[in-house]
């Protein structure tokens, strides 16, 4: 005797389950394509890189897939997106569009969505290709990874398994039975007996009820369905994927400077300190403590440093994953307690906010853990304005800020240096406000870092790099509050 059909088995085999089946089977041949799309160009030789920051919105966006074909330094052409060893991190590619070649040969490039172009130019040597292929969002997950966004992780996970679950929802009648049909005849022909089936050997066939025939029909037209919707989401994928190449990474270069279009980075991070972790900071002070005397060094290579007595800790700050600040009045600082040492190419980077009409140095080094800072420094002056010092063989050399524009104003406001073979460059709220082009070096610095040495305010997320970031990374880091 035949076992009974079960209610799940009748779901299973329904238009509904079919349904269902049809579309997580043709979302996951999408998926397959892209990866496909996303590897193949490998066999070619090209390489291939995920895109990790928001610095070439729209035209590229953070888990983007491109694949740079190789390209000799006498064809690169303004306009173009190159892959570039990064000449601010050692190790690091960066992906961004050609700008202009300068005199000296050298390449200077910019991210779309960055307002100025990159601090640093690059050799002709360390380009690698030229982007010419976009897949789209196959990368995500090594970006959710790199940004520690655990929680995208899991969710792209479990997304993942509901949709190998929904390809398995729909079986036709006939798997559905999974040999549960037996041999009631005893003669081994597998033929379930009938008891109104006639036995003769040439008796003409039952005839199919009604509602089975239609299921039937149902599971024929969904296969076909199933193989054309496959077929069609495949071949229109590689269409798309092949039509965002080369076209969408050579569009022109527009001037970007719009507020909407500087922001079109902030899906970058969620939060400052993921912004700062990605590019790997020497030493890092939250200022987010709630309590005690310790300023612990986030960056995890254990220079912490000491809130002197009379610092506060106040609700708020500038940026989302922070729920503090540390608020000064002029008489207390930051100090590590163990001497650091920087060479002539670095990243000092600081948020403040200062109602004050007097100035005061935001970062600085000193001989003695409490002792007056001096250059290298980061400060604001009488005038409410920044200054950014480097010592050198013939005294100290500055870039401020232009006025007439004040910055005690009671916002808070990123303010970042660098120095490196690019000269001396400041930045204010991700935007480039100054800089010495002529000065490259500095003399030999040892001492001990501190923060709010004479400033009346609030400083949150002071970092240290022992490279110069790009103009791309530090609105990448404006951006990521």
């Amino acid at each position: 005797m035949a076992t009974p059909i079960t209610h799940r088995q009748q779901w299973r085999t329904g238009r509904f389950a079919l349904l269902i089946a049809v579309s997580c089977r043709g979302l996951l041949a999408m998926l397959v394509s892209l990866l496909v799309w996303s590897v193949l160009p490998v066999a070619l030789g090209w390489h291939v890189t995920v895109v990790m920051s928001g610095s070439m919105e729209p035209a590229l966006r953070p888990g983007d897939v491109v694949a740079s074909r190789p390209v000799s330094v006498q064809q690169v052409r303004p306009g173009q997106v190159l892959l570039v060893d990064d000449p601010d991190h050692a190790g690091r590619l960066r992906l961004h569009r050609l700008v202009r070649i300068n005199p000296d040969g050298t390449l200077t490039l910019r991210g779309d969505a960055n307002p100025a172009a990159d601090s640093t130019p690059v050799r002709r040597s360390a380009v690698r290709g030229v982007g010419s292929l976009r897949v789209p969002l196959v990368g995500s997950p090594a970006y959710w990874a790199q940004t520690h966004r655990s929680g995208q992780l899991v969710e792209g996970a479990a997304a993942l398994v509901l949709l190998l679950a929904g390809a398995c929802a729909w079986r036709d009648e006939e798997d559905d039975s999974d040999g549960d049909s037996r041999d009631d005849t005893g003669d081994g022909s597998g033929i379930e007996a009938h008891p109104d089936a006639p036995t003769a050997g040439n008796a003409p066939p039952a005839e199919v009820p009604e509602d089975e025939s239609s299921i039937r029909r149902a599971a024929f037209a969904g296969r076909g369905a199933r193989l054309a919707g496959i077929g069609v989401l495949t071949f229109g994928l590689i269409g798309a994927g092949i039509a965002t190449g080369p076209a969408a990474l050579a569009a022109p270069l527009t001037a970007n400077t719009s507020s909407s279009s500087t922001w079109a980075a902030a899906t970058s991070f969620a939060g400052c300190s993921p912004a700062v972790m990605t590019d790997k900071p020497y030493a890092y002070y939250r200022l987010a403590e709630t309590s005690g005397t310790t300023a612990a060094d986030a960056s995890g290579n254990g220079r912490n440093g000491t809130y002197s007595s009379g610092v506060t800790h106040n609700a708020g700050g500038p940026c989302s994953d922070a729920s503090a600040a540390a608020t000064f009045t002029g008489s207390e600082m930051v100090s590590t307690t163990q001497q650091i040492a920087l060479g002539s190419t670095f990243t000092e980077e600081i948020w403040f906010n200062t109602t004050a009409p007097k100035g005061g140095s935001l970062i600085g080094f000193a001989n003695t853990p409490t002792g007056s800072a001096s250059d290298p420094q980061l400060s604001v002056n009488s005038a409410s304005r920044l200054v950014f010092a480097v010592p050198t063989s013939s005294g100290s050399v500055t870039v401020t800020s232009p006025g007439p524009k004040k910055y005690n104003d009671g916002a808070w406001h990123l303010v970042v240096a660098t120095l490196s073979s690019a000269g001396m460059q400041l930045y204010v709220d991700g935007v480039s406000v100054a800089s010495n082009s002529s000065t490259t070096t500095m003399t030999s610095t040892t001492g001990y870092l501190q923060m709010g040495n004479g400033f009346p305010g609030s400083l949150s997320g002071a970092a240290f790099y022992n490279t110069a970031l790009s103009a791309a990374q530090i609105t990448a880091h404006y951006n990521a509050t």
